[in-house]
């Protein structure tokens, strides 16, 4: 049995809401004034290629835990699958960067560069969920994920995927 589209577009929204609220409400503990919720719509710096808020760690890429391996791999399998419904794609992104956020327990240096990758990871889902903004969206996240093993140490990421 299927549900109809509505259905279908408010469970999605839903979803990706309560992963948006668990990410900001698990986040407001870190210090920030904001809880982050600026980060969903960080862009290219000054339209340099660089994300905002991407540094290493004093020239060494940030060690990673568990969760966060596992949720990034996770993310990046989603996108390396075909994917003939671009909305159910961008509801399982976020869901996976909801569970990576609350399996995730690096320092706060690290934290805090991990948040630019989400905030980006979490723009290109919402725009991949509108049909005329879809392609640009899978673009987006798929530029976080290549940006993601040029900051932190992840042992066996495949840096040619997706």
């Amino acid at each position: 049995m299927t549900m109809p589209n509505t259905i279908k577009t408010l469970a999605v929204a839903a979803v990706g809401g309560l992963a948006i609220f668990a990410w900001q409400h698990w986040h407001a503990g870190h210090g920030e004034p904001d809880g982050h919720a600026g980060h969903a719509g960080h862009a290219d710096h000054a339209g340099h290629g660089q994300t905002a808020g991407l540094s290493l760690d004093d020239g060494r890429k940030w060690a990673t835990d568990a969760g966060l391996r596992q949720g990034m791999a996770r993310i990046q399998a989603l996108v390396e699958a075909p994917a003939p419904d671009p909305a159910a794609q961008a509801a399982a992104i976020r869901d996976e960067v909801a569970a990576l956020v609350a399996n995730c327990h690096l320092e706060p240096k690290a934290d805090a560069v991990l948040h630019a990758l989400i905030g980006e990871l979490l723009a290109g889902a919402e725009a991949m969920a509108r049909p005329e903004t879809a392609t640009a969206g899978l673009a987006r996240v798929r530029a976080a994920l290549a940006r993601y093993p040029l900051y932190f140490d992840h042992p066996g990421w495949r840096t040619g995927a997706p």
